[in-house]
């Protein structure tokens, strides 16, 4: 049986050539003014163990956990399929979407937690927007929860 290799341009997993290679450490301008700047991120977690062994759901919760201590919160989406290729083997598999409000150095951090508590070979976090409007209602006078503010 004739095996077919896959052609991959130079930016694919085998290839990457370091941690930053496509989201350069250089600090954006709202970053280099502000390191505490926080941007909304999403990260890709992996749903399966190397071996295939699915991750139980209390192993998660554990990642979750971790991650609300270093920024406060998190987004859990549906799972998803994915794709990529490293040497030349196709991989497919679900993934977990979660989006996390954190400044760069934060996500940095999540990365790392999520590459060795998972025991991954990478991990794809990438910037959604840096444009984020957090408003908490006690931060407009004269509103309170509904409810709260009758005696």
């Amino acid at each position: 049986m004739d095996t077919k290799h896959i052609e991959q341009p130079q930016s694919t997993l085998g290839n990457l050539g370091g941690p930053n290679l496509l989201c350069p450490p250089r600090p954006r301008a709202n970053e280099a003014l502000d390191p505490t700047a926080r941007a909304l991120w999403e990260i890709l977690v992996p749903t399966t163990r190397n071996d295939g062994r699915p991750f139980k759901l209390r192993y998660h919760r554990v990642w979750d956990t971790r991650v609300r201590v270093i920024t406060g919160g998190l987004t859990i989406l549906s799972p998803t399929r994915g794709q990529w290729v490293y040497q030349d083997t196709l991989f497919a598999e679900r993934m977990i979407p979660v989006r996390i409000l954190a400044t760069r150095s934060q996500i940095d951090q999540i990365i790392d937690l999520t590459l060795a508590y998972y025991d991954q070979l990478a991990v794809l976090a990438y910037r959604i927007s840096d444009c984020v409007i957090m408003r908490t209602r006690d931060s407009i006078p004269g509103t309170s929860p509904v409810g709260l503010d009758k005696k």
